[in-house]
C-alpha cells in the first residue's frame, strides 16, 4: 500500500475524529472516557499550533492514520499526575 504523510488540515476533520472516537470505544488507553463531537479538532489544531501534525493518507486521500505533538496534555484525564 502506498501512503503519503502529510500534516493535518482542516479537511482531516470527520477521518481524524472517527479514528480517535474508535480508540475512545475500542481500547484501555488514556482517552475521554466518550466519544467527542467532530467540533473536538479544533481543540487538536489549538493545542498542536507551532508542533508537528501528521496524517497518513493513501492514495485516495483517506485518512490511515494522524499523529501529533503539543506541549502537554490537557484533557481531563491528564490534569493531575497520577498517583
Amino acid at each position: 500500500m502506498e501512503y503519503n504523510m502529510v500534516p493535518i488540515s482542516s479537511e482531516d476533520r470527520e477521518a481524524v475524529i472517527d479514528i480517535f472516537n474508535h480508540y475512545i470505544e475500542n481500547s484501555f488507553a488514556a482517552y475521554p472516557e466518550r466519544k467527542v463531537p467532530y467540533e473536538f479538532f479544533d481543540l487538536f489544531l489549538r493545542n498542536t499550533a507551532g508542533y508537528p501534525t501528521v496524517a497518513a493518507k493513501d492514495e485516495n486521500k483517506n485518512v490511515l492514520g494522524f499523529g501529533m505533538l503539543h506541549p502537554h496534555l490537557r484533557c481531563l484525564p491528564w490534569r493531575e499526575p497520577p498517583r
